[in-house]
């Protein structure tokens, strides 16, 4: 699948923020997070009304196909033409299948037909028509999913582009269940230029630990501008020390305009946290710098204030 990962970010050749610059831009960062936690709550709502809404269509289809004296005779020449045909026959009988009437008969036969098929080119095709009717073609998708193998499944995750940012989204979230490995960093890999893309990466961190963690760490790493430091930002203020480590080194990659990743790494009670924290505020420098060095090496916990001195004294 293709990706588009900008390149790392260089140092950059910038002044050090001041003390008030540095807060103003942990407020932002805290305002987005809290944003963000509100756009959970939106998403998992409008999930729970599109799952909904996608499972009685597919009982539906289900009654229809289990009757087929209900379907129309261009229903049955196409299933024929697919049941008995090679490759060749049964990409035939998708020819137009998303202006085949009536509707519900062309839904529930691409999601057969990417359930059943045994050749690649013909599930790939059932899987972008299903995909070019929006939401009508998700039933056809929840037909055919279980049955996907892997390869399958990273096309379907392209051919979702095409779709709204909310669907898309929810989507995603439904493929991570049970998701392979593979599939969980296209996932985390998967370009989403918007800010649904944190609480789906949220959930993939919850449900997978270490094996999300270590690709959302990278993407992160990766990932130019706010949103890349905002992930950096969320990373550092969870607290759990191999991550927060990773975090500030790919902040201090990033250069001073990182800084609020050190600040929320400082609750981290955790020398080679607390090291590394230092290790880039005496790197960056200016008042910030001199600020967050004063407060780590007259910490209260000894372990803590002898890892920042031995960082000053490098």
């Amino acid at each position: 699948m293709q990706t588009l990962r900008p390149k790392l970010v260089a140092q950059e050749a910038l002044p050090p923020m001041s003390v008030e610059g540095v807060e103003a831009k942990v407020r932002e960062l805290d305002r987005k997070l809290e944003s963000l936690a509100d756009m959970e709550e939106s998403i998992k709502e409008y999930a729970e009304k599109l799952r909904a809404s996608v499972d009685a269509k597919v009982a539906r289809l289900k009654d229809l196909r289990d009757a087929p004296e209900k379907l129309s005779a261009e229903a049955l020449r196409r299933g024929a033409m697919f049941l008995g045909g090679d490759e060749a026959a049964q990409l035939k009988s998708l020819d137009g299948i998303v202006n085949h009437q009536p509707s519900d008969e062309a839904v529930l036969f691409c999601g057969h037909v990417a359930q059943r098929s045994e050749y690649e080119s013909v599930r790939r095709e059932a899987l972008r028509a299903a995909c070019s009717l929006g939401k009508t073609g998700y039933p056809a998708i929840a037909i055919a999913y279980q049955d996907l193998n892997t390869t399958d499944r990273f096309f379907l995750l392209e051919q979702i582009r095409s779709l709204s940012n909310e669907d898309r989204a929810v989507l995603m979230a439904s493929m991570a269940k049970d998701a392979s490995e593979p599939l969980v960093a296209k996932l985390i890999e998967e370009p989403f230029d918007d800010d649904r893309r944190f609480v789906l990466l949220g959930k993939l961190a919850d449900d997978f630990g270490d094996q999300a963690m270590t690709k959302i760490l990278e993407t992160a790493r990766e990932t130019q501008g706010l949103q890349g430091l905002a992930m950096l930002y969320a990373i550092a203020k969870s607290g759990e020390p191999k991550y927060v480590l990773l975090a500030l080194k790919a902040a201090r990659e990033r250069g001073p305009s990182s800084y609020a990743v050190i600040v929320a790494a400082g609750k981290c009670d955790d020398p080679a946290v607390r090291a590394e924290l230092v290790r880039a505020a005496k790197a960056w420098g200016g008042e910030a710098g001199e600020r967050i060095i004063d407060k780590a090496l007259a910490d209260s916990n000894e372990s803590l204030r002898q890892a920042a001195a031995a960082v000053m004294g490098e």
